[in-house]
């Protein structure tokens, strides 16, 4: 599908001539994986692709010693994983 678009959740990996290109990491951003897709699809004029590499990656949900400590470290977690929805403000501004 020429309209379907990849982007790099969690475990990814980039090459240093890309990343160099780019500037490298924002450290400002707490979503950094979603960022850093975005920000090379701008300064590449959209020609970034996303490609999976298939190896074995794990992956934990919080866990703490009871329940209720549990489910605030894993709403901590989706406050986190929410705010990646601000690399749409950054694509937009960055058009």
């Amino acid at each position: 599908n020429p309209l379907d678009c990849h982007v790099t959740y969690s475990t990814y990996s980039i090459s240093l001539a890309l990343a160099s290109a780019v500037g490298g990491w924002d450290p400002d951003h707490l979503a950094e994986d979603w960022h850093m897709f975005a920000k090379c699809a701008v300064k590449t004029e959209g020609r970034v692709r996303c490609v999976p590499i298939f190896l074995p990656v794990l992956n934990y949900t919080p866990e703490e010693d009871g329940y209720w400590e549990t489910l605030c470290s894993r709403w901590t977690q989706a406050k986190r994983h929410a705010l990646g929805v601000s690399e749409v403000v950054y694509v937009l501004s960055a058009s």
